[in-house]
């Protein structure tokens, strides 16, 4: 059997004749083999090159096995080693402290044949099972870099036509410094499309700086926007300049702009018209050099017409206008979208999620994403977190994008100890016979799992 042809194995064994059998079962197996008397040997191996596989005695000379495997798992790569302990301690206290150094499994003294090889079979599928994962984040960084212009700008990606009719409006528009409305349904990304006009004209090193005016109350939004004198109103303890004196040099993005009171509408258009603010409660006009982007997702002629919005207002910051289409409006862009953002919510939480399976991009292309990129972005986020496999299934979606959770196959429900053993048959079926994923899939500590089959077994 020559499977296992390239992967590397470390045993680590101080007996000569268990050392000898180990090294002679992995060698029949196609590893390459290296055996060790100590763990002070062993972790020098593993210094130099991590092994696929390591075969650890707990009861060694000098340090453990158990301190070995807990210097092996605190390596960079350390996750990524199937760890094996082999002891002749059997007790549940035992166990607890071989699956709590980080081993993924153990084999009791004497060491049986068979009962080894069906632990290796298990071992190797687990490192099957990350092989491919890591072959899929191969395959996903390539992807990435293929990502050029025609399909991605800035922190966006879209290839439908309405996201490339987007960047070539940015590409425009980023080389002349006037104002621009960006319109669009909320969650669409309407700050992205602000962000990539900054960075790709000549104000890109200087600062961007993004404000929810929806988020201001009336009394403080002048303040906020102009900046104060010391005394101009209660509170006011010292002179503060506003986000416009702060933005100098680079771009300001005034986010849902059609919710600036009507007495703010006024100061904001002299500031666009005459490139100047004054601070309350100032009388002096202080030069700015900024320019201002502005996005919506209210229909501003709609409030002009009541009353709402300013219309000479409104005619100045739409000089130049972008509309953001809805995610509904591209749904070939979701799968696009999807693997970029799982590739920064895995980075952000650490989860080893590669993709999406099949069924489960089906469902995202079939929901109506009423929130649309955000609450894609939403939706993935809550999918990593549930996600036991390396592949989001539509199990792991969050329930109002899959009610029915189709594809989900759960344990039997029931009480007592036989449905118990029921469940855990049924989840050591679904995870190839893994018993680290077995236990993740039925939320249970691998310790617990081991304590319950010993029981069942026994």
């Amino acid at each position: 059997m020559n499977a296992q042809k390239g992967r590397r194995a470390l045993v680590v064994e101080d007996d000569a004749a268990n050392r000898l059998l180990l090294e002679r079962v992995l060698a029949g197996r196609g590893y390459a083999a290296v055996a060790c008397a100590s763990a002070e040997e062993g972790w020098e191996v593993c210094q130099q090159e991590l092994p696929a596989l390591l075969l650890l005695d707990w009861m060694l000379p000098g340090m453990d096995g158990l301190e070995l495997c807990r210097r092996v798992r605190s390596l960079p790569d350390g996750s990524r080693p199937v760890i094996i302990v082999v002891t002749a301690r059997d007790r549940t206290e035992d166990l607890d402290a071989v699956l709590e150094a980080g081993a993924d499994d153990y084999v009791t003294k004497p060491i049986e044949l068979v009962l080894l090889r069906v632990r290796l079979t298990i071992a190797e599928r687990h490192m099957d099972e990350h092989d491919e994962r890591r072959r899929a984040e191969e395959s996903l960084a390539r992807l990435r870099q293929q990502l050029d212009g025609r399909v991605a700008l800035g922190d966006m990606v879209g290839r439908s036509q309405g996201m490339q009719q987007v960047f070539g409006l940015i590409r425009q528009l980023a080389g002349v410094d006037t104002t621009v409305l960006i319109e669009g349904d909320t969650g669409t990304g309407k700050e992205l499309v602000a962000r990539a006009i900054h960075h790709s004209s000549h104000r890109a090193e200087g600062p961007f700086l993004a404000v929810n005016c929806a988020g201001l109350t009336e009394s403080l939004v002048a303040s906020q926007l102009f900046g104060h004198r010391r005394g101009a109103f209660t509170g006011a303890v010292e002179d503060s300049r506003g986000l416009f004196e702060a933005a100098a040099g680079g771009t300001l993005f005034l986010d849902e702009i059609g919710d600036i009171p009507l007495p703010v509408q006024a100061s904001l258009l002299r500031v666009l018209q005459e490139r100047e603010i004054t601070r309350v409660g100032d009388t002096e006009p202080r030069a700015i050099d900024v320019r201002v982007l502005a996005a919506t997702h209210r229909d501003l002629g709609e409030q002009v017409e009541a009353g709402a919005f300013r219309a000479d207002l409104f005619y100045r910051i739409r000089v130049a206008r972008i509309e953001v289409p809805p995610l509904t409006a591209r749904r070939g862009d979701i799968p696009l979208l999807a693997t970029e953002l799982l590739t920064k919510i895995a980075a952000a939480t650490g989860r080893p999620v590669s993709g999406l399976a099949p069924a489960a991009t089906r469902v995202l292309l079939q929901h109506d994403w009423p929130g649309n990129v955000r609450e894609l972005e939403n939706a993935l986020e809550y999918a990593v977190l549930h996600c036991t496999e390396g592949l989001i299934a539509v199990r792991d979606l969050p329930p109002e994008i899959a009610p029915a959770a189709e594809g989900a196959a759960e344990p039997p429900a029931g009480n007592g100890e036989l449905d118990e053993a029921g469940r855990i048959r049924v989840a050591l079926d679904q995870c190839g016979g893994n018993r680290t994923a077995a236990a993740r899939l039925l939320g249970i500590s691998r310790a617990t799992l081991y304590r319950k089959l010993s029981r069942f077994e026994g």
